[in-house]
């Protein structure tokens, strides 16, 4: 999106439960793999724009967002995501963090 193409995401608007649905079918392994392949990609994109640059509008109302929203809304996605995984470990093994 901040490059301006299009959202080719795994999943799109016709399906917006699709991030929610198993895996069960793909390794583990090539999960992790993906994943540090797309942040290894992020970062090389936003490493080329100034915090305050904003982003394209991805549709018609929706306004522009800046590089610096986009940076403090992934860390803010992958700590609410850590979190509920503590959760779940927590309730699996019963040990609790400090």
């Amino acid at each position: 999106m901040l490059l301006g193409g299009p959202d080719d995401a795994p999943f799109g608007l016709e399906d917006p439960d699709a991030d929610w649905r198993p895996a069960a079918d793909v390794p583990l392994s090539r999960l992790l793999d993906e994943y540090d392949a797309q942040c290894a990609r992020s970062r090389e994109i936003v490493a080329g724009f100034p915090l305050d640059h904003l982003a394209p509008e991805r549709r018609p109302g929706e306004g522009q967002i800046s590089v610096r929203w986009i940076l403090h809304h992934m860390i803010e996605e992958t700590a609410r995501h850590n979190g509920r995984l503590d959760i779940v470990r927590e309730l699996t093994d019963g040990v609790t963090g400090e």
